[in-house]
């Protein structure tokens, strides 16, 4: 027997199938517009994309007040800080504590109800006050750190620990250690305890530290005065400025390419290095070495004191005035200039820069300056006395007929005594002109 179709069977199939594609496209098409789609924008421009869903047009902050009462030292902890911090002292033994949990929503009331859920814990310890604020994420992320702002009035034996710190921190008056780490954040402190900050992005204002203190700011600047303590290490890639301090051991500023400045500044040690940027000291004196490097900046120095100080370019010029102590400075072709220059000892070695000296000569130690291929010009008191070795190489040379004392020059070299002698002084050039006067 053989099946036949029928034709008004096969049309009604068509319908069928024809009714439900057409549902299907509907059913898609309400998927897509339900919801905007942000397309890509001008090339190097973000594309849009949806609010999250915690947020909104509106903003609110609701406030959270506790006060502690306190018997001796307090430590205050932040496990993990996101937001502004204000610390400053008040009466002992007592601790007032205002906290502004802060979010956004869709309208007013969605606002303060989402800020109102920002989880915080405030939870004592001991001596030890922990502050905390995060929340569980998405399965599998790390917690979130939420927003929120503190305002406390501690007593003046509390210190500060912040760990993952992210926004402001202005502190002042707390004499035990603060410890501050994170990668956005801005520091301010004023007559603290000893100190410790390590920031990745954010800069440092330190005034007043009694203790050692560290400081590191990353990429951010690093201003620093009235330190005091043990040791003091400061570490930046931005600029570094030390000004109105003295420390018992140590003093040590590092940057990687921008400038540092120490201004009255005093250690038992002084070390200042810099990749590519200038050094400024005024009025910086240590009764051990100072030294002072830099690749590619100048290095400057005003009534400057150590014992020995040592300054160091690669391309950088050197230029001291009233400098006092054993002074050595070794240039890798850069001009050398001092002025008004009361050494002990002196060794300059430049391979090729000028060389301009204006002083007295040491009385008690050895002086030795050679220019490479540059100039060399010594101006000297009247009354200096000391056994001169003088060799131009292929340069002129000139001596002051006073200094000479009747004594003939000729050529290019000269070795006399001058006023009866003293210590040796060892004067060399290359190819430049050598000059010797008096003041």
């Amino acid at each position: 027997m053989r099946l036949r179709i029928t034709r008004p069977r096969l049309k009604k199939s068509r319908v069928l199938l024809a009714a439900m594609a057409l549902a299907l496209a509907v059913v898609v098409a309400r998927a897509i517009w339900s919801k905007p789609v942000a397309g890509p924008g001008p090339v190097g421009e973000p594309v849009a994309v949806p609010e999250p869903p915690t947020g909104g047009d509106f903003e609110a902050r609701v406030p959270v007040k506790q006060n502690w009462d306190v018997a001796g030292p307090v430590q205050l902890e932040f496990d993990g800080l996101n937001g502004g911090l204000s610390i400053e002292t008040g009466a002992p033994n007592k601790l007032a504590i205002t906290a502004y949990k802060s979010a956004r929503g869709t309208s007013p009331e969605d606002a303060t109800t989402r800020a109102t859920n920002v989880p915080l814990t405030i939870r004592r310890e001991q001596d030890r006050l922990v502050f905390a604020a995060t929340s569980d994420g998405a399965p599998g992320s790390a917690p979130l750190l939420r927003h929120v702002d503190y305002s406390i009035v501690a007593p003046e034996e509390s210190g500060l620990t912040v760990v993952n710190g992210h926004g402001t921190i202005d502190a002042s008056g707390l004499h035990n250690a603060t410890n501050l780490a994170g990668d956005d954040l801005a520091v301010r402190l004023t007559n603290m305890g000893p100190v410790s900050v390590a920031v990745k992005r954010g800069g440092i204002v330190v005034d007043g530290a009694a203790g050692q203190t560290r400081l590191d700011g990353g990429t951010g600047d690093v201003q620093a005065q009235h330190l005091s303590g043990a040791s003091a290490d400061l570490n930046a890639d931005a600029g570094v400025s030390v000004s109105e301090t003295e420390v018992e051991g140590r003093l040590i500023v590092t940057s990687k390419g921008t400038p540092v400045s120490l201004k009255r500044a005093r250690g038992h040690e002084i070390d200042v290095t810099t990749l590519g940027g200038a050094l400024d000291l005024a009025d910086t004196t240590t009764d051990g070495t100072m030294k002072l490097d830099t690749a590619q900046g100048t290095i400057t120095a005003e009534r400057t004191q150590a014992h020995p100080l040592a300054a160091t370019t690669t391309t950088g010029a050197v230029l001291l005035t009233e400098v006092q102590g054993e002074v050595g400075v070794t240039t890798g072709g850069a001009p050398v200039a001092l002025d008004d220059a009361l050494p002990s000892a002196l060794a300059i070695a430049s391979k090729g820069g000028d060389v301009v000296f204006s002083g007295r000569l040491p009385v008690g130690g050895a002086t030795s300056i050679d220019t490479g291929g540059g100039k060399l010009r010594v101006s000297i008191a009247r009354e200096s006395a000391f056994a001169l070795d003088a060799d131009a190489g292929h340069g002129n040379l000139a001596v002051q007929a006073e200094l000479l004392s009747g004594n003939n020059l000729s050529g290019s070299t000269a070795r006399t005594s001058i006023n009866g002698g003293g210590p040796p002084v060892v004067l060399r050039t290359h190819d430049g002109p050598l000059s010797i006067t008096i003041r």
